[in-house]
């Protein structure tokens, strides 16, 4: 894999913040790697989940031209740093324009779990912008590893999509879909 861009690594198969992003699309996690030299073009990877081994991304442009797996994984070292492992297999698609997320931060998100049906549930109230005391709720979705507004989905047919993450200095951030929200925001109660 070409992992000069946005490697600052001695080991060419290492790239660490701020050298990767992560976002979503549509409903899907992605993995952003930035070209050194041209911080606004990256590599674009796909989320992988799979059941009995460990989750990564996978380039979908390059699988789609060449029929290879080019794919990278976010793993941990021994003091808890989080960064980037790219495979040994080098890109055949060309880098893409970064389009960057809407990213937000506490207090403009909490977490909250509910009981519900007897069993324990994950919500994420991100707050409106513009009025503190109005909130859309967000349910968490396992497979994806995502949080989806049902409202939107079941009355609007919409996917608006959020997960929780790390930015590069290492805050808790909210990181939210390009959908917008077709449904009303509900009320904080006093």
């Amino acid at each position: 894999m070409q992992a000069s861009p946005g490697s600052t690594s001695n080991q060419s198969n290492i790239i660490r913040a701020p050298n990767y992003r992560l976002g979503i699309e549509r409903w899907i996690k992605h993995l952003y790697i930035f070209d050194s030299d041209h911080k606004t073009l990256c590599y674009n990877y796909t989320f992988k989940k799979q059941k009995n081994s460990m989750n990564y991304f996978v380039c979908f442009k390059c699988k789609h031209l060449n029929k290879s797996t080019v794919s990278a994984r976010i793993v941990s070292n021994e003091n808890g740093e989080e960064y980037v492992k790219l495979s040994e297999n080098e890109h055949v698609c060309q880098r893409q324009k970064y389009k960057p997320p809407t990213i937000i931060y506490e207090p403009d998100f909490k977490l909250n779990t509910v009981e519900y049906g007897g069993k324990k549930d994950q919500r994420l109230h991100v707050f409106d912008s513009n009025d503190k005391t109005l909130y859309y709720i967000y349910t968490w979705i396992s497979h994806t590893e995502t949080y989806r507004c049902d409202s939107c989905v079941y009355n609007h047919d919409i996917n608006v999509r959020a997960f929780l993450t790390n930015d590069e200095s290492g805050n808790k951030c909210c990181v939210l879909n390009d959908q917008k929200h077709q449904c009303k925001p509900q009320k904080l109660k006093s």
